[in-house]
């Protein structure tokens, strides 16, 4: 009767098992290294442009006392030409229907220096446009401004990164950059960062809305988005300027007006976390003919 050996197939099988368990750690390390190549440096980019991200207050004095707006405004640049850009709402003064009766006669924003401290330089406003709620503003030519220039460390975004079209996708992550609610911070110029993504994009229109929790004092806060960029060497990114915040959906000002809040504060406790964004392409149609240049 032949016997029959069981010991080659049973190396065998342990063989197999041995390639099975190497092959699997093997996908493993491969998957995290590509997992490692989809981190966004979300922190490299708040470094790069947290200082063209800056308070801007406006103050009037008024029979009742002093009146008084805050908000964010962006730095941007283009050649010689620096020009500052927020919400239309910030500058305003408005009625109780929330129709602008004039603008603030003291601008100001609030700029970091060489030495770590602050200058409030006054800006004089060059557009405003009530409908898309924006305006351009740039720094008055005056000697106590032009002796503060000299001592700023303020950046601007460049207009190779202002994205004069609708490449972007729901979904695809974005960052924002502003001043929520904080006046001591805002004194002191220290811009807080959010991270969100692209909730709906309608075409033909100049809103987005972002999946991205806004509070006052965020108005005209910049909007970038997080552009995914492949190559050889496997996934990176890159930014580009998409908008400015500029309010809740109306949806939310319905509930905040039933619910009879007393204080813009309060509208954090019924705000669902999306916020119209006005598309940077409208703002840079102005710009090309306020300060006639081309895109």
């Amino acid at each position: 009767i032949p016997t029959v050996s069981y010991c080659q197939p049973l190396a065998n099988i342990k063989k197999h098992i041995m390639k099975t368990i190497l092959s699997g750690l093997l996908l493993i390390l491969y998957l995290a290294s590509i997992g490692q190549g989809f981190t966004i440096p979300y922190s490299e980019y708040i470094t790069r442009i947290k200082r063209s991200v800056l308070p801007i207050v406006c103050v009037n004095p008024s029979p009742q006392g002093f009146k008084t707006s805050q908000g964010t405004c962006v730095l941007l640049g283009h050649n010689d030409l620096r020009l500052f850009v927020t919400c239309e709402h910030v500058i305003a003064i408005k009625d109780t229907l929330q129709k602008t009766i004039k603008y603030f006669d003291n601008v100001f924003v609030n700029m970091a220096n060489i030495d770590s401290t602050t200058s409030l330089i006054r800006l004089k406003i060059d557009y405003a446009d009530e409908q898309n709620d924006f305006a351009l503003l740039s720094i008055t030519d005056t000697p106590n401004n032009i002796q503060l220039i000299s001592k700023l460390t303020g950046q601007y975004i460049q207009k190779s990164i202002w994205l004069n079209n609708d490449s972007y996708l729901e979904g695809d992550y974005i960052l924002y950059i502003g001043y929520p609610m904080m006046k001591s911070i805002s004194e002191k110029n220290y811009p807080i960062s959010r991270i969100g993504i692209v909730a709906q994009k309608i075409e033909k229109q100049n809103n987005i809305l972002i999946d991205g929790f806004v509070q006052h004092g965020h108005s005209g806060s910049p909007v970038f988005w997080i552009k995914p960029m492949g190559n050889n060497l496997g996934p990176s990114w890159e930014i580009e300027l998409i908008g400015i915040t500029k309010s809740y959906p109306a949806e939310l000002t319905e509930v905040y007006e039933q619910i009879g809040l007393k204080s813009t504060n309060q509208a954090a406790i019924v705000n669902p976390g999306f916020t119209n964004v006005l598309k940077i392409s409208v703002i840079i149609s102005a710009i090309e003919k306020v300060y006639n240049i081309k895109y």
